[in-house]
């Protein structure tokens, strides 16, 4: 394998020095992790998934994803570690385990949450038919030995999507800023959040959403409860897979565009269930399948622009110019399914650096969302308004814990030329 990326590198370009795009998903098991069982099935799944089994090389100012030889790293203190550099082998994935912990850090720019959710029940298959010397029912699960289709290598941003219509993109509209003092250190809090699907499920029906969008509305309405007196719009990233909607439901690649979900002074005026209504319309219009291809085909257009600069640091500078860091983002996977072995896994979570301001990752398996609300805020003050919008919805919930971490700090452009040698 020796590709060279031309686009769906978002993550790539967020400079030295800098967290973004690092990953952390962890599974709380029902018994404690074996760490070499763990790093068999590490190097199993890895046969399965031959396209994450590489590394980042700088050829000039081109990066390309080639194979990686070198045994993949797996830790045993459950400490993220950066990717794409020499302790990780150079590897774009890395692992750890601790206690009954088994982590799973990923570099965004590799994937997204659909594409490691596969790899993820790959790993969890390996990992208990070696523990414990049997087979276990696994539906749809992608197994070690099986012929691995040219479907799973197809590259969404090579396909030719023209451009029909509206793209989403609201350009320079005005929205509400975040006006809390941000973390540049790179230090995050996340408050774990879980709700019994049963509970959660119920509140969406009231109020006409479903799970993802009464996340929305909850963190809408949260925003107003800290900042009673703005009346300005507030926008809401929720993420979305293309994969359907440009015939590619296979590709491992990160295939995630961001749907533009709008909080006025009309929708607050309006009473519940009509305010889940329109924010679930606002999904509907721009989820469709041309939607859809008209916003990751104007994404891939702007990235496109971006590989075109052969400067790295103008490239880099950029990119930058389109950032809006301060938009919340809400993130909903799908429910996981690990056929039999749900039985052996208590909770997922997903950890990020919250895009440099706040992010709201939805899981959820067996009978229970999880909810992690990762921030760069010094404070606990939207999290804690957050919650008291579920309790005004009557939605039970228990917090967790709240994680304080730092995500490793990334250096492609360094290591990239480093593991162009190795």
């Amino acid at each position: 394998m020796h590709t060279r990326i031309t686009a769906g590198s978002y993550f790539l370009h967020t400079g030295e020095n800098e967290t973004g795009g690092y990953v952390i998903i962890r599974l709380l098991l029902k018994e404690s992790v074996k760490p070499d069982v763990l790093k068999d099935a590490v190097q199993a799944s890895f046969t399965r998934f031959p396209y994450f089994s590489v590394k980042l090389v700088l050829e000039g100012t081109d990066f390309y994803l080639v194979d990686n030889d070198l045994p993949p790293v797996v830790t045993e203190d459950g400490e993220p570690f950066e990717l794409g550099a020499e302790i990780s082998n150079f590897h774009l994935l890395g692992f750890s385990c601790k206690g009954n912990y088994l982590y799973v850090f990923m570099d965004h720019m590799l994937t997204d949450g659909r594409g490691i959710s596969d790899f993820i029940y790959t790993l969890l298959y390996c990992y208990f038919k070696n523990a414990y010397n049997r087979d276990f029912d696994c539906p749809g699960c992608r197994k070690p030995g099986e012929e691995i289709g040219d479907n799973e290598y197809e590259d969404p941003f090579g396909a030719v999507l023209p451009v029909t219509g509206e793209t989403g993109n609201r350009g320079n509209e005005h929205f509400f800023r975040l006006p809390e003092a941000m973390n540049d250190s790179g230090d995050c809090r996340s408050h774990i959040i879980s709700i019994s699907q049963k509970d959660l499920m119920q509140a969406a029906r009231n109020t006409d959403n479903s799970p993802s969008t009464f996340v929305v509305l909850k963190l809408m309405e949260a925003i107003d409860e800290v900042h009673p007196d703005h009346k300005e719009k507030i926008n809401i990233n929720l993420c979305a897979d293309v994969r359907g909607a440009i015939h590619m439901k296979d590709t491992h690649q990160c295939s995630v565009v961001g749907l533009n979900l709008v909080y006025d002074d009309k929708l607050r005026s309006m009473p519940e269930p009509m305010r889940g209504t329109c924010i679930r319309g606002q999904v509907i219009i721009q989820n469709d399948e041309e939607s859809l291809k008209d916003t990751f085909r104007f994404m891939t257009d702007a990235e496109h622009g971006l590989m075109e600069i052969r400067d790295l640091e103008q490239r880099i500078k950029e990119y930058k110019k389109g950032l809006d860091s301060t938009t919340p983002i809400v993130s909903y996977v799908g429910k996981y399914d690990f056929g039999e072995l749900n039985r052996f896994v208590e909770s997922v979570i997903i950890l990020t650096d919250a895009a440099g301001s706040m992010l709201i990752e939805i899981n959820a398996i067996e009978d229970r969302f999880f909810l992690s609300m990762s921030s760069r805020v010094t404070s606990d003050v939207y999290a804690d308004a957050f919650m008291h919008q579920l309790e005004l919805a009557g939605v039970p919930y228990t917090l967790e814990e709240v994680l304080c971490y730092r995500m490793p700090e990334k250096h492609h452009i360094k290591y990239a030329s480093a593991a162009e040698k190795k």
